[in-house]
């Protein structure tokens, strides 16, 4: 999918030792619409990748306990800065 440039608020899941790049992408914000929200950007599985290589902010939303996983083989080589636009928010690493 290389000219999919938006992937705000979308979770996105890569396994079976499958590379989904998405080098357009050069931002990612969870724009959340409530509270309690998770998004995840995941590759689970040897061999798998989320290539998100051009990523060069991410922002977690603003909404109460919005978090934002990213789990596993998830390129994100560019990125600059990431940051919680709330204090209620939170990013986790795993």
């Amino acid at each position: 999918m290389p000219n999919l440039a938006q992937v705000d608020s979308t979770s996105i899941f890569v396994s079976g030792g499958s590379t989904l790049a998405l080098p357009a992408v050069t931002s990612y914000t969870n724009t959340t619409t409530g509270n309690n929200l998770i998004r995840t950007l995941q590759a689970t599985g040897a061999g798998s990748m989320l290539d998100l290589h051009n990523v060069t902010t991410v922002t977690n939303g603003q909404s109460f306990d919005t978090h934002l996983r990213v789990c596993a083989s998830v390129a994100l080589a560019s990125a600059a800065s990431a940051s919680r636009a709330a204090s209620s928010a939170s990013m986790a690493a795993n």
